[in-house]
């Protein structure tokens, strides 16, 4: 579903004037946008509770893909070094 939602407007619904908001579809988001939102987001609508369930969520599924996160950083890393 594609939601057309301004600045404007967000920052009325959520009573957050002038403030930098970047809005994030999380049932898309990769692991590690899941895990980076759940340590430094701000929770700007919707239950506390909920919110925590997510973030013991996104850690796990973060756990679960770190390795491959590593496995591809390793490979850039290699290919950079045999570059120069």
């Amino acid at each position: 579903m594609m939601y057309n939602l301004n600045r404007e407007v967000v920052e009325m619904k959520l009573k957050v004037p002038n403030a930098i908001i970047d809005l994030v579809n999380l049932t898309k988001a990769k692991p590690i946008l899941k895990v980076e939102i759940a340590k430094k987001g701000n929770l700007l609508y919707g239950s506390k509770e909920k919110f925590e369930k997510f973030s013991i969520y996104a850690a796990g599924i973060y756990a679960d893909t770190k390795f491959l996160y590593n496995d591809r950083r390793n490979t850039l890393e290699k290919k950079i070094e045999a570059r120069y």
